[in-house]
């Protein structure tokens, strides 16, 4: 049991250390804001799913969508996902 919650605790700890990393290093989207995918400016599910369809995707695969790649890094992971978390609910 102690063991169960160790590793709850350590992987809170990486996810906010995530997040604060996701926050400093974030790109506007073409309309201005932040963690908007699909350009209808705003933030919402509409942007998490896009998101997630191409999760793990890496530049240059198929399924590699540059607008989920908030972060720049060639990849669509766990950052971009956090930016889109952090920046949920935001409107042009």
């Amino acid at each position: 049991m102690q063991k169960r919650i160790l590793q709850g605790l350590a992987l809170t700890f990486i996810v906010l250390s995530l997040s604060m990393f996701a926050i400093t290093v974030q790109r506007a989207s073409a309309n201005g804001i932040t963690g908007d995918v699909n350009g209808d400016g705003q933030v919402n599910l509409k942007d998490f799913f896009t998101a997630c369809r191409a999760f793990g995707a890496t530049s240059g695969s198929p399924r590699y969508n540059a607008n989920a790649d908030l972060n720049s890094d060639g990849i669509i992971d766990m950052l971009d996902l956090l930016i889109i978390r952090a920046n949920f609910g935001q409107t042009a």
